[in-house]
């Protein structure tokens, strides 16, 4: 018998999108990929619908799946678009700090062939060993392909990265990463490790 502790949650949708006017955007590139020059890119109101949507997925997975205590709102901070043109091995892996959770958009995306990567958090062993095969309770790095409208939600804390990027289509991503406001600590506030609330 086989049961899971603590599992990772990756939270997706597709959602029903009308096209988005990109021409507006202005881009800086870096190294293989162009940013956008604002970070704050679902402010601006031909994102408005995209960004009304995309929080109404952050309320269900922070509410309704993980259950978060309601003393706490969470809600989109940073947000920035990437194109990608250029075959390139795909970015580094990294993680979020300052949020609770981030996310990605797919706006273009080249189905089948563009790959999102997260991979597993691992502390450290003395000896490394192999495996015969890769099952779901051995697999260090997980690959997903994304369909074109695709959104998807994770804690910050997992190691991603923009996966290889293997013709010129062009890759068109929004990035956001999601922070809270409210009252954190409420519940169990006479308890010795836990002296007070915080509030943001």
């Amino acid at each position: 018998m086989l049961f899971q502790l603590f599992p990772t949650l990756i939270y997706k949708e597709n959602l029903s999108i009308s096209p988005i006017n990109m021409n507006k955007i202005k881009f800086s590139p870096i190294g293989d990929f162009n940013y956008s020059t604002s970070d704050n890119i679902l402010e601006q109101k031909y994102f408005s619908s995209l960004k009304k949507e995309i929080q109404r997925h952050v309320d269900i997975f922070t509410k309704d799946i993980l259950e978060i205590e309601n003393t706490l709102n969470f809600f989109i901070t940073r947000s920035w678009v990437i194109n990608i043109e250029k075959i390139n091995n795909g970015g580094p892996f990294h993680s979020h700090s300052n949020s609770f959770f981030t996310g990605v958009f797919y706006i273009n995306v080249d189905e089948e062939k563009d790959s999102f990567q997260i991979e597993r958090s691992k502390s450290y062993q003395y000896l490394e060993y192999n495996y015969e095969n890769i099952n779901e309770w051995n697999q260090q790095l997980m690959t997903y392909y994304p369909k074109k409208n695709d959104l998807i939600i994770f804690d910050a804390s997992l190691s991603h990265r923009v996966g290889h990027h293997l013709t010129s289509n062009l890759r068109t991503v929004v990035a956001f990463e999601i922070f809270a406001k409210g009252t954190f600590g409420s519940k169990g506030s006479l308890n010795s490790y836990n002296m007070g609330k915080l509030t943001l």
